[in-house]
C-alpha cells in the first residue's frame, strides 16, 4: 500500500528518537514564513532527492504521456511542469507510428540548415526555457446572436466563457497575449470574465476585438522546451472542404470523413478587397448549422490577414492549429472540440474592419488527414505531499530510502550542521539507493523505464539515439 504522508512521519520521528511533537515543529515560524511544517518539508525533499538519484542510475520511478499537437512549420514545444527526462518520444502520422532520435539541435537554432522540411519529425533536443500557458481563448467568445462580439477594449479582454479567477494568475506580473493582433500587455486586474490590463502594445491596433485568439502567459520561465526537427512543411496539407459559391460568406462546412483532421491553412481568391487591405478569417464551430442566437457557438480561430488585390489566390496559415472532427461531443458554446458522435458543423468568414462580408470567388480548407501529434513518454517528479492522508507516488519500497534522506536534513538542523550522525544517516541512505537501483534492474529487465538522457540537475546529457496540447509563449 502507498505510503500517507501521516505515516512517513511517524517513520521519520522514530529515527530521530522523538515519538512526540518537540524538535521538529509541525508550525515553525521563521523570519519570513509562518506555519512551516518542518517534518513536511524535509520529506517532500527526500521524495524528491530519490526521484532524482534514482534517475541518475538510468531508472525512472515515476513515467508519465503527454500528447502535443503538430503544427506546420512549428519546432519548439514547451514540456510539462513535472518534467525530468525523455524515455520516449514518438511522431505519430497518418496512422503510423515514428521513433524520434536525440540529437543535438542548438546548431541548426544558431543559423545553420534549417530551411529542410519533411512529413516528419526525426530528431529531437531538449533545452532552453519558456514559460507556463495559464489560459487561452477567444475575446468575446459567448453564447449570444450572431454578429460584432465585444472582446474588449485597449485595456480589457472579456471572455464569458472562461473563469479568469481559477487560473492562478498573478496581477502585475503575469501577462496577456492577443495573438490575432500581435500585442501584449502586463494584466493589472482579474474578474471572472474579464481581464483588465495595461494598455497594450507591440501589435497592429493594440486592442481586444470579439473572435481576436488571447494567451495568458505566467511571467516566470519555468517550463523546459522540447526541440523538433525538420520543420513540418506545408506540402503535406490535404484538402479537406472547399467552397465555390460562398459569395455572401453564409455557407456551412461539415467535414467529408470519419475522424479527425489537423487544420493547417485556408486558401481564398476575393473578388473585392477592403480598402485598407485587411481581412479577418474566421472559424466557428457549432453543433446546429443555424450559427444563431438560439444555437450558440464557438470561435476556434480568428486571425487578421492583409490582401493586396482581388483575383488572386491568398493563403491564410493558421498560426494555432486545432484538431476538427466529422462527429463531436454535444455540448454548448465555448465547451472545447472533443470527438464523440454529434454531427459537428463548422463555418468560414471573411470580414472587414466593420463586420461585413468580404466576398470569396472561391475558399479552400486545407489540413492534415488522420491524426497527427507528438507522443512523449518521459520521467516525472512526484507531487508535494500536503495532507496527513496524502499518498506518496513512488513506491512503497522507497519509503526507506526517503526517510534516511529526511534524517540527514533533519539531523543537520539538529546539530547545526554536519555531523556523525548526519553523515551516518546519508550512508544509510546512499545503500538504500543501491538497494533501489537493484530492483529497478529485476523489475525492468526489458528497460521499458530506462532513462538513457538526463536532464536531472547534476547530469550533463547524453545525447543518445533514443527517443509532448502544451504550446509556446509566443514571446
Amino acid at each position: 500500500m502507498p505510503y500517507k504522508l501521516s505515516q512517513l512521519k511517524t517513520n521519520l520521528r522514530l529515527r530521530l528518537g522523538e515519538p512526540e511533537d518537540g524538535t521538529l515543529s509541525s508550525s515553525v515560524t521563521y523570519q519570513d514564513q509562518s506555519g512551516v511544517d518542518e517534518l513536511k518539508e524535509v520529506i517532500n525533499q527526500g521524495i524528491k532527492q530519490v526521484t532524482i538519484d534514482c534517475l541518475e542510475m538510468g531508472n525512472g520511478l515515476l513515467i508519465s504521456q503527454q500528447n502535443f499537437s503538430v503544427s506546420a512549420d512549428v519546432t519548439e514545444y514547451a514540456l510539462p511542469l513535472d518534467f525530468i527526462s525523455v524515455i520516449d518520444l514518438y511522431h505519430l502520422h497518418q496512422g503510423t507510428t515514428y521513433r524520434l532520435l536525440q540529437h543535438p539541435l542548438r546548431g541548426l537554432k544558431d543559423g545553420h540548415t534549417t530551411t529542410s522540411t519533411s512529413e516528419i519529425y526525426e530528431y529531437y533536443d531538449v533545452y532552453g526555457n519558456t514559460a507556463q500557458i495559464l489560459g487561452e481563448g477567444n475575446a468575446g467568445n459567448y453564447a449570444g446572436a450572431e454578429g460584432a462580439v465585444d472582446g474588449g477594449t485597449t485595456t480589457t479582454l472579456t471572455d464569458a466563457q472562461t473563469d479568469f479567477t481559477g487560473l492562478g494568475i498573478t496581477v502585475n506580473k503575469d501577462i496577456v497575449r492577443n495573438i490575432t493582433d500581435g500585442s501584449y500587455a502586463k494584466i493589472t486586474n482579474v474578474t471572472s470574465t474579464q481581464l483588465t490590463t495595461e494598455p497594450l502594445a507591440g501589435g497592429a491596433n493594440n486592442s481586444f476585438e470579439g473572435g481576436h485568439k488571447y494567451q495568458i502567459e505566467s511571467a516566470e520561465e519555468n517550463q523546459q522546451v522540447l526541440h523538433t526537427y525538420p520543420p513540418i512543411g506545408s506540402a503535406e496539407r490535404k484538402s479537406a472542404f472547399s467552397n465555390t459559391t460562398d459569395s455572401n460568406n453564409d455557407s456551412f462546412v461539415v467535414p467529408t470523413a470519419e475522424g479527425a483532421y489537423h487544420a493547417h491553412s485556408v486558401d481564398a481568391t476575393f473578388t473585392s478587397v477592403p480598402s485598407n487591405g485587411r481581412v479577418q478569417l474566421s472559424i466557428r464551430f457549432s453543433t446546429s448549422p443555424s450559427f444563431s442566437a438560439s444555437s450558440p457557438y464557438t470561435y476556434i480561430q480568428s486571425s487578421v490577414f492583409d490582401v493586396v488585390s482581388a483575383g488572386t489566390p491568398y493563403t491564410f496559415l493558421l498560426p494555432l492549429d486545432r484538431q476538427l472532427y466529422q462527429k463531436v461531443v454535444s455540448a454548448g458554446a465555448g465547451d472545447a472540440l472533443a470527438e464523440g458522435s454529434t454531427t459537428a458543423y463548422y463555418r468560414i468568414d471573411f470580414t472587414n474592419s466593420s463586420g461585413d462580408a468580404v466576398p470569396t470567388s472561391k475558399w479552400e480548407l486545407f489540413t492534415y488527414q488522420g491524426e497527427e501529434g507528438l507522443q512523449l513518454h518521459y520521467a516525472r517528479y512526484p507531487a508535494d505531499l500536503t495532507a496527513a492522508d496524502d499518498e506518496m507516488e513512488l513506491p512503497d519500497w522507497s519509503a526507506t530510502a526517503v526517510v534516511l534522506y529526511a534524517e540527514y536534513i533533519a539531523r543537520m538542523k539538529l546539530n547545526g550542521g554536519r555531523s556523525n550522525e548526519s553523515a551516518q544517516a546519508y550512508q544509510e541512505y546512499q545503500i538504500e539507493v543501491e538497494r533501489i537501483k537493484r530492483m529497478m534492474h529485476v523489475r525492468n529487465s526489458d528497460r521499458s523505464n530506462s532513462v538513457t538522457n538526463i536532464w536531472g540537475p547534476r547530469v550533463a546529457p547524453r545525447h543518445k539515439n533514443v527517443p509532448v496540447n502544451i504550446r509556446l509563449p509566443l514571446s
